[in-house]
């Protein structure tokens, strides 16, 4: 099939799934950052034509028949499109599977609903790091009392947008491995890789919540969403191509 007739079908497929769907897709820049990296990270290995994803439609479709969710209409609608690049164009590495996973309305409402008891453990992290350098600081739930002010540690705090983000920006860096050195992430190393970034993002929301408590820098301060974007791009990203690159270069030994 030409390159052209793939496009339009897949174009045609997200045109029914947007058209089913369009109360249940939020517009947010995880999403708008996925769609511009999807051309870099999306990369053909093998010309050889794959139908190793049509057991996975046939599936979701039967589901569909039977319980309606924006989640399986997301789902078909990813394997779908998998399916048919690999069955037109050629077989795929595994990173487009995990950026379309990552971007999800899914994902993010687990790093929602879990984002409540990881407040509450990082609240009581930074009061035990502040009292170890002497400060006296105190934790109430998600409150964190220090001098007399008090931080409520909303779900901004934890900067979960922040996390898709990295975990879109990690599979970025990933590629960028991939066709520099010319190699494929198996499903195992890109789960690892993921894992890490969560990891990371722990440390640096850490960080970030450390400073904006210790300089009381209140969410419509511009210094807050600075804080964070640094603290990213330090403690996730730069972190996490070091390690990546460290990895390569014990690879190559």
């Amino acid at each position: 099939m030409p390159k052209t007739a793939t496009i339009l079908i897949i174009a045609l497929c997200t045109t029914i799934f947007a058209y089913f769907n369009y109360e249940n897709l939020p517009l947010n820049f995880s999403l708008v950052l996925g769609a511009l990296f999807a051309p870099y990270i999306f990369r053909k290995i093998d010309n050889t034509n794959s139908h190793r994803y049509i057991f996975v439609v046939l599936l979701l479709g039967g589901l569909l028949f039977f319980r309606r969710s924006a989640s399986l209409y997301y789902a078909f609608w990813c394997f779908c499109v998998l399916y048919i690049l690999e069955s037109q164009w050629g077989r795929l590495n595994q990173l487009p599977l995990f950026l379309l996973a990552v971007v999800s309305a899914f994902v993010n409402h687990i790093a929602y609903v879990w984002s409540f008891p990881i407040r509450l453990w990082l609240s009581g992290v930074v009061v035990k790091s502040l009292t170890f350098i002497g400060m006296e600081a105190q934790a109430d739930g998600n409150i964190i009392l220090l001098n007399g002010n008090d931080f409520n540690v909303e779900p901004g705090c934890v900067g979960l947008n922040m996390l898709v983000t990295g975990l879109v920006l990690g599979l970025f860096i990933l590629a960028h491995f991939e066709r520099q050195y010319k190699r494929t992430f198996n499903f195992l190393e890109v789960t690892a890789a993921m894992f890490l970034v969560l990891f990371l993002s722990v440390i640096s929301n850490y960080i970030r919540l450390l400073t904006l408590v210790v300089f009381y820098i209140l969410p419509e301060n511009p210094l807050h969403e600075l804080v964070g974007i640094v603290c990213l791009v330090l403690y996730v990203l730069l972190a996490f191509y070091g390690i990546v690159a460290r990895y390569f270069q014990s690879a190559s030994r």
